[in-house]
C-alpha cells in the first residue's frame, strides 16, 4: 500500500491512501463491477471529449499530476496522483476551478446519495488539497464527483466548495489515519532494503552467459527499457532475471516486480527462486496469482455482491485477513484460500488486495496484458513504473492476439434470450435485432453467400473473403455496433432485478461479452482487425448442432503491447525460443519498435557433445504425403533407438498423426518381437492423466519407452525430466500450423506488412514448437541425449538457417547413419 520507500519518506498513491482509510462494508454491486479498465478508459476519453466542446479546450485540464506531503516525527508520506480533471471557468469573482474525480458504473443513476462511496469522495478531496498547495493565492476550490455510465455518458454529481483550511484539515485526518500502518511497513521496507543489499547470489556458482544477462537485465529496469533474451534450457533463466530485478527494488528503480507466464505450472519455477534467495537471507513479501474461476468458493453465485457471503461486509473483515497473510512471505494459491475461506473474504479480492503489500507478484500475462481483465491498480496508473519479467514470451504472440480478439456467439446469444424473453420490451426488440443479424448471416452462409453484405450496407461482396463456412472482411460492423450498443443501453437497468442463478449468468455472460465488444471497436480496432463470422459444430452428448460465431479477429496485437510499456515499463521478455529475433521482436513489440528494444542471445553452458542432432531428409510428411509415409517414419524411429534401452519422445503436429503413426509403430515392433512400451498423448487427457504420463518416465533402465505427443500440446514445453529419464526427441514434420481460414488471412495480412507472410503465419510458428520439443532434452549440466528431426524440408536453407549455433546437426538420408 505504500509503493515506494527512501528513508523515512514513504510514496502513496492517492487511491490507495482513499480506499485504505475510507473503504467498509462490501465488494461492489452490479453498478460498479464487470466494468474493465477499456471501458474505463473509453469513458474517461468520450467524458473528457465532452467538457472540450462544453468548455473552451484551453479551460480543460485531464491526467493532472499533484503530489503533497504530510509528516510525523518518524516518517513524511508522499502523496501523488493523477487528477482526472481541473475545469477553469469564468464567474462572478473572476474564475472558478474545479476539480472532477469521474468513477464509471455500469447504470443510470437516479440519486448520487444511492451510489456514493466514501473512497471515491475522499479521492476527489484528497486532490483538492493537493491543487490548492499549487495556487496559493486561492481561498478554495470546488471538488465534483462524477458517477458517469458507461452506455449512455450521464452523470449524477455531488459538488461541493471546499476551503483551504477544510481541504488541509481533511487531507491530514486522512494521512493521520493511515500513519500507524505506514510506519509498520517502513520499518518492512527498510529491513527488505537491508537484507537485499547484503544478498548474495544464491548458488554455489554463476552459469556461463549469466553475469552478462543478469548486468543486462538490471540496465534495462534501471533505465526503464525492453530488452529480448533468449537463452538456452539450463541457464538459469528464472534466477537471472529475478535476482538483478530484486536488486533493483532496493533502489527505487521499480515500484513492483511482476513475474508473468504463460502456465499456472511455471510459476512455481518463479516462486522457488524466492525461497532459495530467502535462504540467503533475503526478507521479501510474494504472491503468486490465480485466476478468479479458480479461487472461488461459490461458483454458482456468479461474482452476485448482494447474496455472496464472501463479498458481504468483505472491507470489514479484510484488515484481519491482510494481517494473517503478512506472517508468510511467500503467499501461494493454497495458503491464501485457506485465509480467505477462514476469514469469509472472496479470495480474488484478497489477493489483489493483499498484493499492494507485496514486491513480487508472480502471475499470468493476463494480469498485465489483457485490456478486460488487467490489474488497473497497477497498470492503468501513470505514477506507477514496474519491472515486468515476461517468461517463455515466445508464448505472449498467440495469446496477445487473442487477448485483444472479441467475440459474440449465437449459442451464448440464445441462452440471454431465454433468461430475458419478457422482461423489458425495449430489450426484447433489440434482443430480436441481434438475432435476426445472426439468423440472416448465418442462413447467408449456408447459401455459400458473401453474408455479410446482407448486414452491413457499407460491406461489398468483393470485401469479403469467403471460405467454406468461414467469412471475413477488413471493415467495422457498423450496424452490429448500433444494435448492440441499443441493447446494453437498455438492458442494464434490467440486470439488477434479475435472481441470481443460471439465468442470471446466461445473461451477465452475453452483456460482458458484448460490452468489450463495443470496448474493441471503439479503442483497438485498427488495419491489424479483421471482422469474421463462422458457422462451427457443437458436438452435444447425444448429436451435433451449429454454432454461429462472430470475432473482431486481432491479427497483430504489437502495437497495443508496446503502447503499454513504452515510457511506462521495463520489461524483460526471456525465452529458449525467440528466434528469429526480427519475428518475435516484431510481433511482440511492433516492426516500427524493434529498434527500440535491447537484444541478448547466449550459448549453452553445456558442452556441446551432451547433445547429438541428427536430420533425416528423405521423408514426406505433409498433409497429402503423411499417409503413404507412416510406416517408413516409424521404421526410421525404432532404427534410430532399437538396441539402445530408454525414454523416448516423439513429438506429431496433430493428434489424428499421432494415432497413426502410433498404430503403425506398434506393427514395426511386433513384428520385431519387442516388447518395449508405448504411451500417447491422447486430446481428452485430464490433469491426473498427464501427471501419470510424465511419471511413468520416472521409470527407466530395464526396458525402453516410447511417448507419442503433439507439438506445441502439454508435453511439448515447460516439463522436465531431467537425467535418465529421457533419452531423445524425435520431430516428425516440421511444426506447421494446421491450414485454416483465419491462418490464411494472417498469411496475407503479414504478407503485406512484412513481404514474409508464410513465414509469419506458418514457419515461425512452426519452428518454435520443434525448439521447445527439442529442448525437453538437456535439462542440466550431467544430461545428455538426441535430438532427430525427420522431413525433407528441413535440408532447405529457410530452415537450416533457424537452426541454434550449438546444433552441429547430422543431415542423413538413412537413420541407421544416426544410430
Amino acid at each position: 500500500m505504500i509503493d515506494q520507500e527512501i528513508g523515512n519518506q514513504c510514496d502513496i498513491s492517492v487511491r490507495v491512501l482513499a480506499e485504505y482509510v475510507y473503504r467498509s462494508g462490501g465488494l461492489s454491486t452490479m453498478t460498479f463491477s464487470g466494468i474493465s479498465g477499456a471501458e474505463g478508459t473509453r469513458l474517461h476519453r468520450r467524458v473528457f471529449a465532452d467538457l472540450r466542446a462544453q468548455y473552451l479546450p484551453s479551460s480543460v485540464e485531464t491526467e493532472v499530476a499533484l503530489t503533497g506531503e504530510y509528516a510525523s516525527d518518524s516518517l513524511t508520506l508522499c502523496v501523488r496522483g493523477r487528477a482526472d480533471c481541473i475545469l477553469h471557468s469564468p464567474d462572478s469573482n473572476g474564475e472558478r476551478i474545479t476539480v472532477v474525480e469521474i468513477k464509471s458504473c455500469s447504470s443510470e443513476v437516479d440519486t448520487i446519495k444511492s451510489i456514493l462511496q466514501p473512497a471515491h469522495w475522499a479521492q476527489a478531496m484528497l486532490y483538492a488539497h493537493l491543487y490548492l498547495l499549487l495556487r496559493e493565492e486561492l481561498h478554495g476550490i470546488y471538488v465534483s464527483l462524477r458517477y458517469v455510465s458507461i452506455e449512455t455518458l450521464h452523470y449524477a454529481e455531488e459538488l461541493a466548495y471546499v476551503t483551504r483550511d477544510e481541504a488541509n484539515i481533511y487531507f491530514a485526518n486522512t494521512c493521520a489515519a493511515y500513519m500507524s500502518f505506514a510506519e509498520n511497513l517502513a520499518a518492512y521496507k527498510n529491513d527488505r532494503d537491508q537484507t537485499i543489499k547484503a544478498m548474495r547470489f544464491p548458488y554455489a556458482t554463476i552459469r556461463g552467459g549469466q553475469k552478462v544477462f543478469m548486468n543486462d537485465c538490471l540496465a534495462a529496469i534501471a533505465h526503464r527499457d525492453l530488452l529480448f533474451v533468449e537463452a538456452p534450457t539450463g541457464i538459469g533463466k528464472t534466477i537471472s532475471v529475478l535476482y538483478p530485478a530484486i536488486k533493483a527494488l532496493a533502489h527505487n528503480k521499480c515500484d513492483k516486480i511482476f513475474y508473468l507466464t504463460a502456465k499456472s505450472s511455471t510459476r512455481h519455477v518463479a516462486e522457488k527462486a524466492l525461497d532459495d534467495m530467502r535462504g540467503e537471507g533475503l526478507l521479501l513479501r510474494s504472491i503468486t496469482l490465480q485466476s478468479k474461476e479458480s479461487l472461488c468458493p461459490c461458483p454458482d453465485i456468479y461474482c452476485d455482491a448482494e447474496i455472496c457471503p464472501f463479498a458481504k461486509g468483505y472491507y470489514d473483515r479484510l484488515n484481519v485477513g491482510i494481517k494473517e497473510l503478512s506472517a508468510s512471505f511467500s503467499v501461494t494459491p493454497t495458503i491464501l484460500k485457506k485465509t480467505a475461506i477462514r476469514h469469509s473474504l472472496c479470495p480474488h479480492e484478497l489477493a489483489l488486495d493483499y498484493s499492494l503489500l507485496c514486491d513480487v507478484i508472480i502471475g499470468d500475462y493476463n494480469h498485465a496484458f489483457h485490456p478486460r481483465v488487467k490489474l488497473d491498480r497497477y497498470f492503468n496508473q501513470p505514477e506507477l513504473h514496474h519491472a515486468l519479467l515476461i517468461d517463455e514470451a515466445h508464448n505472449l504472440v498467440d495469446r496477445s492476439r487473442d487477448m485483444y480478439t472479441a467475440e459474440l456467439s449465437l449459442s451464448s446469444l440464445l441462452a440471454a434470450k431465454t433468461a430475458l424473453i419478457g422482461m423489458d420490451a425495449r430489450v426484447d426488440g433489440y434482443l430480436a435485432d441481434i438475432l435476426s443479424y445472426f439468423s440472416i448471416l448465418g442462413s447467408s452462409i449456408r447459401r455459400d453467400e458473401p453474408a455479410f453484405p446482407h448486414v452491413e450496407k457499407e460491406i461489398e461482396n468483393s470485401d469479403v473473403l469467403t471460405s467454406g463456412k468461414f467469412r471475413a472482411a477488413r471493415k467495422t460492423p457498423k450496424m452490429l455496433y448500433k444494435i448492440l450498443w441499443k441493447f446494453c443501453f437498455y438492458l442494464r437497468p434490467v440486470l439488477d432485478s434479475i435472481p441470481a442463478g443460471e439465468l442470471r449468468r446466461d445473461i451477465l455472460q452475453f452483456y460482458f461479452d458484448a460490452r468489450f465488444f463495443l470496448s474493441v471497436l471503439e479503442l483497438y480496432y485498427d488495419d491489424s482487425y479483421v471482422t469474421s463470422a463462422e458457422l462451427t459444430e457443437v458436438r452435444g452428448l447425444s448429436d451435433t448442432a451449429e454454432d454461429l460465431i462472430i470475432s473482431l479477429l486481432c491479427l497483430d496485437a504489437s502495437e497495443k503491447i508496446f503502447s503499454d510499456l513504452t515510457d511506462k515499463h521495463a520489461a524483460v521478455f526471456f525465452s529458449a525460443t525467440l528466434s528469429p529475433t526480427v519475428y518475435y521482436t516484431s510481433m511482440l513489440i511492433g516492426e516500427k519498435h524493434r529498434d527500440m528494444a535491447g537484444i541478448l542471445r547466449l550459448s549453452s553452458p553445456f558442452p556441446e557433445e551432451n547433445l547429438r542432432v541428427g536430420v533425416y531428409t528423405d521423408l514426406k510428411t505433409t498433409y497429402q504425403e503423411r499417409n503413404f509415409s507412416l510406416e517408413k517414419a516409424a521404421e526410421a524411429i525404432y532404427t534410430i533407438t532399437k538396441g539402445k534401452i530408454g525414454n523416448y519422445m516423439i513429438f506429431l503436429p496433430s493428434f489424428a498423426y499421432l494415432s497413426k503413426l502410433t498404430d503403425s509403430f506398434r506393427r514395426v515392433l511386433s513384428s520385431a518381437s519387442d516388447s518395449s512400451e508405448i504411451m500417447a498423448q491422447s486430446p481428452t487427457m485430464l490433469a491426473a492423466e498427464k501427471t501419470a504420463f510424465l511419471e511413468r518416465f520416472d521409470n527407466f533402465g530395464k526396458g525402453s519407452l516410447y511417448a507419442f505427443a503433439v507439438l506445441g500440446g502439454h508435453f511439448g514445453e515447460g516439463i522436465d525430466l531431467v537425467g535418465e529419464r529421457l533419452s531423445g526427441v524425435i520431430v516428425v514434420g516440421v511444426g506447421l500450423p494446421q491450414i485454416s481460414p483465419q491462418r490464411e488471412i494472417m498469411r496475407q495480412y503479414f504478407q503485406e506488412k512484412f513481404g514474409d507472410g508464410f513465414g509469419y503465419a506458418y514457419r515461425y510458428p512452426g519452428w518454435e514448437k520443434v525448439l521447445q520439443a527439442s529442448g525437453r532434452v538437456i535439462r542440466s549440466e550431467e544430461d545428455t541425449g538426441f535430438v532427430f528431426l525427420m522431413d525433407e524440408r528441413y535440408n532447405k536453407q529457410e530452415y537450416l538457417s533457424l537452426f541454434p549455433e550449438n546444433w552441429h546437426a547430422i543431415t542423413v538420408t538413412d537413420p541407421a547413419d544416426f544410430a
